[in-house]
């Protein structure tokens, strides 16, 4: 498994436990941590632009993302009020 795999599973694990392990879009729409990471780096249609690109790992500009959240920032689409902080 390559080092940025395994680095955004415990990510997805750590930001489960710290927010609840759904993410809403302002816009309603929900996603889990995995797919909210690929939503804020390739856009609403993500799932097609892995697919269309035979993406199947992070890269290192996931993981500047998550670290980017685990610190607290979140990107604008994301309805921080309902993130489920936990402490």
């Amino acid at each position: 498994m390559k080092d940025t795999t395994r680095f955004i599973i415990d990510w997805i694990s750590r930001m489960a436990q710290t927010y609840g392990g759904s993410v809403y879009t302002k816009e309603g729409k929900c996603l889990d941590w995995g797919q909210a990471i690929c939503y804020e780096q390739y856009g609403k249609d993500w799932n097609k632009y892995l697919d269309d690109n035979d993406i199947e790992d992070p890269d290192e500009e996931s993981l500047r993302l998550a670290k980017k959240w685990e610190s607290g920032e979140h990107p604008d689409w994301v309805d921080v009020s309902r993130l489920n902080k936990r402490d």
